[in-house]
């Protein structure tokens, strides 16, 4: 299946909060191996 493209008409209003929800995911993902690799150093 072809992905539709008129699935987002308010792309630009909601990339500034997908940045922001990704930043916050990637900083959660990337904190615990470093918690694990203090705690193993």
């Amino acid at each position: 299946m072809p992905p539709k493209k008129r699935e987002k008409p308010n792309e630009k209003e909601s990339s500034a909060d997908q940045i922001k929800t990704d930043r916050e995911l990637f900083l959660q993902a990337f904190e615990k191996p470093t918690q694990i690799y203090r705690f193993l150093g």
